[in-house]
């Protein structure tokens, strides 16, 4: 795994501040002064009382009238046009910045346009959600990688995708585990009381239930330990992103935090914060933030903040899949059935093909049903 940049020193970065040295070596005082008798500001002064600069009377008639041919209606002129000139230098500046931010970002990219266009059509994939459109995303990505193996944003998005399919294929495995438990707990039920009309029969036939279930989840796991070895070679392969670089740095960081996110680890929420500060319109960073209270057995606090943000994700960006699919799974982990079930319906009509959805939407509904 490579190793995590910490962040730049601020510092490096920050001139130290002088005090402005006058020529007889004596710091000037931000001061103004006003004469009482005229009301006309006088320059600063020097620690010594002595004035710091020359003296001027601001523009009066009475100035007009000794000598100056400039009316009070081409001063007002002059200094609108002084205003406006700097207006436009300022923008021209910011402009000047932005190209400069531009270039420094692109100034060693060489991936022709249609290589990042295909590479952000495939991360776009990601947003359907299913297991299929993963497939082709991660088909993609993997074609680019082996065209441009130094392209650190087709890698990490590649990361993404594995991952994603891993926290699915994980989830999968957990629910289907809680099942079988469940099971296995009715069967012990029945055996103990024996009082039950048909007792045999519904032990008989849970326990054929539970032989089926324990086939299909053992599939499922394996299914985990493979996509688990790709996460391992992918994050193996993907370089450290240049700081400095935020175009290399944002999808690095996302996989990074997705990654501990889906591990269930306490790093997650150090990461998440660092890539919002870097990317705060991007809604990455509260699908993180689900994932890791999903993954991590979070306090009922942070699962009621995630079921926030979710609602609030869902609100604003209808296309994107994966929140009702984490919303479905947070009012789960609470044992809140009928929001799941709602959530779980908007998915499958979202996006039909996603197979997680149809899976919990099964298992909840076999749940419900008398064992």
């Amino acid at each position: 795994m490579a190793p995590l940049p910490g962040p730049a020193s601020l510092g490096a970065h920050i001139p130290a501040l002088k005090a402005f040295a006058r020529p007889n070596g004596k710091a000037a005082r931000a001061r103004t002064l006003v004469s009482p008798e005229t009301g006309v500001e006088l320059p600063p002064e020097d620690a010594d009382g002595t004035p710091s600069g020359p003296f001027e009377l601001p523009f009066s008639e009475e100035s007009q009238s000794q000598g100056s041919s400039e009316t009070w209606a081409e001063a007002e002129a002059r200094r609108h046009f002084r205003a406006s000139a700097l207006t436009v230098s300022l923008a021209l500046l910011a402009a000047g910045a932005v190209f400069v931010s531009w270039w420094w970002n692109h100034r060693e990219s060489t991936f022709p346009p249609g290589v990042l266009a295909e590479q952000e059509s495939a991360f776009q994939l990601l947003q359907k959600d299913d297991a299929a459109s993963r497939r082709r995303a991660t088909e993609a990505l993997s074609g680019l990688i082996a065209a441009h193996p130094t392209y650190l944003e087709a890698r990490a998005n590649f990361l993404v995708a594995l991952l994603l399919e891993l926290d699915d294929r994980k989830a999968a495995v957990r629910y289907q585990t809680n099942e079988m438990e469940e099971l296995k707990a009715e069967v012990g039920r029945l055996q103990t009381l024996q009082n039950v009309p048909n007792w045999m029969e519904k032990v008989a036939r849970n326990t054929d239930q539970l032989k089926a279930l324990k086939t299909e989840t053992d599939l499922l796991v394996g299914g985990v330990v493979a996509v688990e070895q790709q996460v391992s070679l992918a994050m193996g392969e993907l370089p450290a992103a240049n700081e400095t670089r935020p175009l290399e740095m944002i999808p690095w960081l996302r996989a990074q935090a997705l990654l501990t996110s889906v591990k269930g680890s306490g790093q997650a929420l150090t990461l998440d914060q660092r890539y919002h500060l870097l990317n705060p319109q991007d809604p990455w960073d509260t699908v993180i933030f689900a994932e890791y209270a999903l993954n991590a057995r979070a306090s009922p606090e942070i699962l009621i903040q995630a079921m926030e943000e979710m609602a609030r994700l869902e609100k604003s960006n209808a296309s994107f899949i994966r929140p009702h699919v984490l919303s479905a799974r947070l009012a789960l982990m609470r044992k809140n059935r009928e929001t799941a079930k709602l959530e779980l319906e908007v998915v499958l009509a979202l996006n039909p093909a996603h197979e997680l959805a149809k899976q919990l939407l099964d298992w909840e509904k076999a749940a419900a049903e008398p064992k």
